[in-house]
């Protein structure tokens, strides 16, 4: 049996190893991101407490990958 995938008209369709690529990429650039922004926020404290915190980033983060996915897979309900 043959699996079929269903790509929307208005996508462009790119090969998948081009996105396996971008998603290591975007993987293996997360931690120093990710470090950086923390760094940032104990530079900047605010009563002197870190006014960004690990819980904060990973927030932000999956709000920002709902709404790509939101934009992705809004035509597939």
């Amino acid at each position: 049996m043959k699996l079929a995938t269903k790509v929307h008209k208005s996508l462009i369709q790119v090969p998948t190893p081009i996105y396996l690529g971008i998603a290591v990429l975007i993987f293996a650039a997360s931690n120093s991101v990710t470090r950086k922004i923390v760094e940032i926020g104990q530079d900047h404290a605010i009563n002197g407490r870190n006014p960004i915190s690990l819980c904060n980033v990973l927030f932000v983060g999956n709000i920002c990958a709902l709404g790509l996915m939101t934009l992705i897979f809004h035509q597939e309900r």
